[in-house]
Parts: C-alpha cells; structure tokens; sequence
C-alpha cells in the first residue's frame, strides 16, 4: 500500500497557528494507511474500531469511556461498523480522485464489497452496524455492544446517523438484493400496534418478534424517521415499488401529524405532553427530507414536491427560533409555550443525546445549499465566530467529531461565499487542533486519551484536513453533512 511519509509531528511546536496544507494531507494519507494496515490483523478488509495510538493494534482490554460516552455504542471486542466508517471510505474515494493514489479506492471497494456480500446476511435483514451492533471481526458474525455495558438484551438495529446516496450506491452495486431486504426489514421498528401508530428506533436485530408494548420506552425520534425514509427513498427511486412508497409515506405522515403549530418537534411522543420540543431532532429531520425529496423527484415529482413542503415547515420553525435566539445558538430543548430553553447546545463539549453546535451549524449549511434561506448561513457564520472567541478546554476529553464538525463548517462557509475569512480560520484551528489529534499518525478519538476509536467518529476530521489542503489547491472535495 503505497504511503505519503508523514512528517515528525512529535518535534511539532503546539503553537503553530497555521496549517501547511501539503503536511495536513501527509497527516490524513498516513492516518488512512495505518487504518488499512490494521485490517491486515484480521480479514484484510475491514477496520477494526478501536486501536491502539502508539502500536497500531486492537487493545486487550477497552480503555474507559470518555464523560459522555456509553459503552454499549462501542464496537469491542474486534468490532468493525461500516456506520462509524464510511466517512472514512468517502474520503479514501475522494483522495483516489484527487491525488491519483487508486490504492485507497481500491481498499474501499473492498471493504464494502466483502461487507456486502458477507456480513448483511442478518436472520431479520437489518445490517449489523449502528448504535448497538456491529460486525465482530475475529468471530466473523454479529456483535452487540450491549455486553460491554452488561446489558444483557437482545442484538439491535439502530441507525445512529445517515447512510448516504454514494454508499447506497455502492452497496447497491455489490449487493442489491439484500439492500432490497434490509430495507424491507426496516418496518420491524414499527410496534406492533395500531391507532395510534408508533414505532422504536431499535429493532431486534436477529429474531423477528414482536417488538415493545406502547408506552414502555418510546424513543420515536423524528431523526430516526428521516433517516428510514431516506433509506425507503433511495430503493422506491431504484425499484418504483408502491411497497416503499407506503412505507416512506407513513413515516413522513407520522411526525407531521405530531408537530407543533410552531413547526417544531418533540425529541418524542412521550414528550409532546410537556410541550417541549427538540430544534436539533427537527433539524436533523429537515435536512434528510430535503435529500429525500431529490432522490424521489424523478420517480414521483408529487410525492417529491410534499416532502420538500414538509421540510420547509420545519425549517421556517427552526429559523423563526434562529431569529429570537441569541447569535450562534441552537437550543437544544425548548418550551413551545414560553420560548424558554429548558437545555442549551454545548460548543466543545459534546456527549450522549447532546450534540456540539458546530455540528449543528454544519447540517444548517447542508440546508441552505438546497433552500438559499439565508437565516441558515447567518446563523453558521455566528457559529463560527463563536468557537473563535470560544478557548479549547485543555484539560477536558474533547472528542475528535466535534472538532472535524468545525473544519467542515469553517471549509463549508469558505466554499460558499468564497470569503478567505473562513479558510484562514480554518487553518488556524487545524493548526492547534492537529498536534492534539494526530501526533502519532492515528488520530485520537478524543484529547487526552491513546487510542483510536470509530465511535467518535474521527471520519470527519480526516475530512476537514484533507478539505482544507485541497481548497488551498483551488479543488474541493465538499462536505460530510451524514451526521445528524
């Protein structure tokens, strides 16, 4: 596997305030070698999830969670989770185009190819990746990450962020008839109950039965509905089969039947009681139901044309909130009555349930590209200020995605108004953030810790390296909007 050298980031002073984007690139080609090289351990394909900093092997024991991290989302012992990895993949296929270096398309084809054809061919069809399981690479079969946190359950599906257009694509290309299963099989997380509907966004994943009663754990939350409908819409756009447009059509039905008159959403059914609602589940909702609509409108302009209505119902709601907030805050959870924010949106310290703004921002940019609101942009630009004026915490575990969230914003504000404000600023962050992150050619999942780990999705911030070199290049390789 042909390697860019990395250069000694040992000796590298941690007060660089600019980034030398020919040694940005080094540092992302050298991370992703070492990632392909891992895979050597076990089936040569897939990346394990978690490794170690300094050897570049899977620990014998787990490292603790960082604060706001579960055990039960992380993929050990020998895990592999094509959802922790494939924005990862993506930008080995855009260095491949970009630099020449094929190798890295070459080892991406191969690790969805096997996955594809090897590790989807689940009791229930739901794929073993996400929130709960994954593929255990020295077992070859399903793993649950619930035993880490002794929780004895059953194997779940749960699809923790967006699986894009380009990986449909690919696993399309590979394997059609069991994206075609799975994608059938995402119905198991409708309970079995009728008037009203409702469904969980955890299903079994190996034995089909019926799921939980009403009321017992509703988690319903209107991101995990985009993301069933984006999948649904992906195979009605290829097959036109009435089944998926039933299927998407439901879902889209189910949380606009339950918005508020503001346009908002609950983060659940079980909260809508309390009438708070949950700006970054709309969000997140938002911005698939306008990708959604894309994919559709060649196969079913009307249908097309509801989601797009749809989507800007919830995005006048988010940015009438956006008008009487404060600059560059998202609050995560508000009262629709009083317009009080019951829960604000942290700027480094993301955890569990609670995402950083940055990421926030970011995912307002994947809207404004679609709609021009220029609310959305605004609201990114103050974002971005924020986190100028914002000081790291030193002595806390920042996770990696948080910080590959602000490179993309800063990279995805530069790309859109061309304003070299944002791409110096950009450089200056990955000027104090890479030595943090990347000092020993891994990246770490998080400050302060020695081990890599997917879960923290470090995907994102190879991204944002690799997008600011490139731009510097007068070439874009655009954004990663899947985390949502």
């Amino acid at each position: 596997m042909k390697s860019m050298k990395i250069k000694n980031m040992k000796n590298r002073k941690k007060t660089t305030r600019k980034a030398d984007p020919g040694n940005l690139l080094s540092l992302v080609c050298g991370a992703i070698d070492q990632l392909i090289e891992s895979a050597q351990a076990f089936n040569g394909l897939l990346f394990p999830s978690v490794l170690e900093i300094k050897s570049g092997k899977v620990p014998k024991d787990l490292p603790p969670a960082i604060p706001g991290q579960r055990d039960c989302d992380r993929a050990f012992p020998c895990g592999s989770n094509l959802t922790h990895d494939h924005s990862v993949l993506r930008l080995m296929y855009d260095l491949a185009g970009s630099t020449g270096e094929t190798c890295y398309r070459d080892a991406a084809d191969g690790y969805l190819r096997h996955w594809s054809l090897h590790c989807t061919t689940t009791p229930t069809g739901l794929f073993p990746w996400g929130e709960h399981a994954f593929w255990n690479l020295e077992e070859d079969r399903p793993g649950s990450s619930y035993a880490l946190a002794r929780v004895y359950t059953m194997p779940t599906h749960d699809h923790l962020i967006q699986a894009p257009a380009w990986l449909w694509e690919k696993l399309w290309e590979f394997n059609y008839r069991e994206v075609e299963r799975f994608c059938l099989a995402l119905e198991n997380h409708f309970l079995d109950v009728e008037n009203p509907l409702q469904y969980n966004r955890h299903a079994n994943l190996l034995r089909r039965h019926p799921m939980r009663k009403r009321h017992e754990g509703h988690c319903d939350f209107p991101r995990h509905s985009g993301f069933h409908i984006y999948d649904w819409s992906f195979a009605y756009a290829k097959t036109g089969s009435p089944t998926y447009r039933r299927l998407l059509v439901r879902s889209l039905d189910y949380w606009w039947e339950r918005k508020y008159e503001c346009g908002l959403l609950a983060t659940d059914t079980a909260t809508i009681s309390r009438r708070l609602a949950a700006p970054c589940q709309t969000l997140s909702l938002c911005a698939t139901l306008y990708e959604a609509a894309a994919l559709i409108a060649p196969k079913d302009p009307d249908l097309a044309k509801v989601v797009t209505s749809r989507a800007a119902t919830y995005c006048k709601g988010l940015t009438d909130l956006l008008d009487n907030s404060p600059k560059g805050e998202l609050p995560h959870q508000i009262n629709v009555d009083t317009k009080v924010a019951t829960l604000g949106t942290p700027v480094w310290e993301g955890a569990y349930g609670l995402r950083d703004v940055a990421g926030e921002a970011l995912l307002s940019l994947c809207i404004h590209r679609i709609n021009k609101d220029p609310r959305l942009l605004e609201f990114a630009k103050d974002v971005a200020r924020l986190y100028a004026k914002t000081a790291f915490p030193t002595d806390k575990n920042i996770p990696i995605v948080v910080c590959g969230c602000l490179l993309l914003l800063l990279t995805d504000l530069f790309s859109l108004t061309g304003d070299e404000e944002w791409l110096d600023m950009a450089e200056a962050q990955a000027g104090k953030l890479a030595p943090l992150y990347m000092n020993d050619g891994l990246p770490r999942g998080a400050t302060g810790i020695e081990i890599y780990e997917s879960q923290l999705l470090p995907g994102y911030f190879l991204r944002g390296l690799a997008r600011i070199a490139f731009l510097r290049k007068g070439r874009d390789i655009g954004a990663d909007y899947t985390r949502r």
